[in-house]
């Protein structure tokens, strides 16, 4: 699971394409960088974003087109909403990582890859506060434990094409989790000379993002996001959580449709 975002980020609104091919859909494509302080390097990737009625598909919620979208990684469902509720699950595929670049856990530090289901609730507090929880759990039963989230939002319109979005959000996983990627076996111990440490649940971390997303033109947006996150909980002790503080940014443009 990515640290912990608001994922409750309101978006400029798109009118849905009229064309009789296209209806119902709407979507949008492009290149995002991104990059962060421990890595000290930037990514390329292509950023995409794909909704037909109340289902979709994303990489970057940044992308959604409709102003009231909640959009998440993966594949998304909206369960419906009101004047101020809105519920969604989702399905993300974790590829799973190594925890550590220790040479002596090669092979035995990595966690496995699974499918993540997410359910998500947001509540519209204020014209321009928005308030969300979220939970994801290992779906395939591998090991990767449950998340749970929670958030709160406040956008402000800079000017008619232009929109700020203040976030902050906390973390927190259960001992499955957290053992998974901060813990260290007898087995890892005994290759690498670190002590045996087995975290319970506890908190995982806490974030702020901010972003600011512009309509360049009627057929395309750009956005700059820029997220510090602080690890917090049972992690803190774990001899392979090698940092506390991280910050990274993102800049992304998109055509729509």
């Amino acid at each position: 699971e990515a640290p912990s975002d608001p994922a409750f980020k309101s978006q400029t609104g798109h009118a849905p394409s009229s064309h009789p091919l296209l209806a119902g859909w709407e979507g949008a494509l492009g290149p995002v960088v991104s990059g962060n302080q421990q890595d000290r390097g930037l990514v390329v990737r292509p950023g995409y974003y794909l909704r037909y009625k109340r289902v979709s598909i994303s990489n970057t919620g940044l992308f959604a087109v409709r102003r009231t979208d909640d959009v998440f990684n993966g594949l998304g469902l909206d369960l419906g909403s009101d004047t101020r509720w809105r519920f969604n699950l989702g399905l993300r595929l974790d590829t799973g990582s190594r925890v550590t670049n220790l040479p002596a856990l090669a092979g035995h530090d990595r966690v496995r890859s699974t499918v993540r289901l997410r359910a998500a609730s947001t509540y519209q507090l204020m014209p321009y506060w928005r308030a969300g929880v979220g939970w994801s759990t290992d779906l395939l039963g591998r090991g990767g434990g449950q998340v749970f989230n929670a958030g709160i939002s406040r956008e402000a319109p800079l000017r008619p094409n232009m929109h700020w979005v203040l976030g902050m959000g906390l973390s927190a996983a259960d001992a499955r989790y957290q053992r998974a990627r901060f813990g260290v076996s007898e087995t890892q111990s005994a290759l690498s000379g670190l002590a045996v440490y087995q975290p319970g649940g506890g908190l995982l971390d806490a974030s702020v993002t901010s972003s600011v997303r512009r309509n360049i033109h009627p057929d395309w947006l750009g956005f700059v996001e820029v997220s510090a996150w602080r690890r917090m909980g049972p992690q803190l002790q774990s001899p392979l959580a090698t940092w506390t503080t991280n910050w990274g940014v993102s800049v992304g443009i998109a055509r729509r449709f």
